[in-house]
């Protein structure tokens, strides 16, 4: 039974070009969704007077493509800044935001394709959808769909994202989504300057945030590295156990 699953993925690629496959896994999504019955955030609109309950920040670090990735950021945060996430709404990265493509106003940018630093358009992405991913850790949100990496290519001072709360996303294979299981609304902002990334969180009713703790051991064949990411929030306590490989293993 193990085996079935790759071989649907053989066969499917023997038989329809790569965007013919994602135009099909794009419909089966949609097609799954719609018989789950899933409700999306997607309003977007103005909460003066709204009380912050969370503010994360994260460094943009200099590099030859930040330029592009600081427009690939502020693209999509165009579609995303402003969301309210109502009780029961599903936040879906790729369905907000949409093909990260020419086409679509994405330029081509430093991205992790296949284990590899590769050029891509959209590139760049991953760090926004990081900072939601710990924010809806943070929040106490149920996490539906979220992958890390498969490689962690970083030195320490290279890391904008902390290692285990990365959220990789391809659209349209790999996306974030995460539930509001909270009892009120949430409210996102985003702010993108040259040099930093903000993301804010307000709500009508006070939150009880959630403490994340990070412990990162690697393996002794020097191959891999595990972060585990231990959550608490009141009495609830989970942990999320996160495998990379490293360059070269």
């Amino acid at each position: 039974m193990r085996l079935w699953p790759a071989i649907m993925r053989s066969l499917l690629r023997r038989l329809f070009s790569a965007d013919q496959r994602i135009r099909l896994r794009t419909r089966l999504r949609g097609f799954k969704d719609f018989i789950r019955r899933v409700r999306f955030a997607q309003e977007l609109q103005d909460y003066p007077g709204w009380p912050v309950v969370l503010e994360l920040r994260q460094n943009i670090l200099p590099s030859e493509y930040q330029q592009q990735k600081l427009h690939n950021l502020r693209q999509a945060a165009r579609v995303l800044d402003g969301l309210m996430i109502n009780p029961g709404e599903v936040f879906s990265f790729w369905h907000l935001v949409g093909p990260a493509d020419a086409a679509h106003g994405f330029l081509s940018s430093r991205t992790i394709l296949a284990g590899r630093i590769a050029q891509a358009e959209g590139g760049g992405l991953c760090q926004l959808s990081g900072i939601l991913y710990e924010a809806a850790l943070r929040t106490g949100c149920e996490v539906a769909e979220r992958h890390n990496h498969s490689v962690d290519i970083y030195q320490e001072k290279e890391r904008f994202t902390p290692l285990g709360l990365d959220a990789a996303v391809v659209y349209p294979l790999k996306d974030l989504r995460f539930r509001n299981t909270t009892a009120a609304p949430l409210a996102i902002s985003l702010q993108i300057t040259e040099h930093n990334l903000r993301l804010t969180v307000r709500s009508l009713e006070k939150l009880d945030l959630a403490e994340i703790t990070i412990s990162r051991t690697d393996e002794q064949s020097g191959k891999a590295r595990l972060a585990e990411v231990l959550i608490r929030q009141g009495r609830r306590v989970h942990a999320v156990r996160n495998v990379y490989r490293l360059p070269g293993g």
